[in-house]
């Protein structure tokens, strides 16, 4: 084993079938993500207007 290996004990965030709307305006729906503890996510999307 070396420094960066961890253990595993589940996941640190996980989240099933994540909706968000703003309004009438559904961004997101049915998201099902799971992060590992000691893992970097980023979720990026585009800014759309009108």
């Amino acid at each position: 084993m070396n420094a960066l290996t961890t253990h595993a004990t589940g996941p640190a965030v996980s989240v099933n079938g994540l909706r968000k709307a703003y309004g009438e305006k559904v961004v997101l729906d049915g998201l099902d993500l799971s992060i590992g503890e000691g893992e970097v996510m980023a979720l990026l999307g585009a800014e759309r207007r009108g």
